[in-house]
């Protein structure tokens, strides 16, 4: 999805943005990113080293929807392979 803002060509803007990790290690959302994922505080995160350095968020409750899911694909895939 492109948009144009100040007429530059940005590329999804709301999928990226920009933070600073301080002195404890502690980063901040940015706004935009909390209220679109409805994300408040004491909101449970994953973090998930990826092989490549980096880190990935996902917020708690939505991994527990993405595995229940990802459980139900596979048994379904596992009955095929079965048949």
């Amino acid at each position: 999805m492109k948009t144009k803002s100040n007429g530059k060509s940005m590329i999804m803007p709301d999928m990226l943005d920009i933070t600073v990790m301080g002195e404890r290690g502690q980063i901040v959302i940015p706004k935009k990113m909390r209220d679109m994922l409805d994300l408040k505080a004491g909101s449970k995160m994953m973090v998930i080293h990826h092989g490549n350095g980096s880190l990935i968020l996902v917020p708690a409750d939505k991994m527990k929807s993405i595995m229940k899911e990802m459980h139900k694909r596979l048994t379904e895939a596992d009955k095929l392979l079965k048949t």
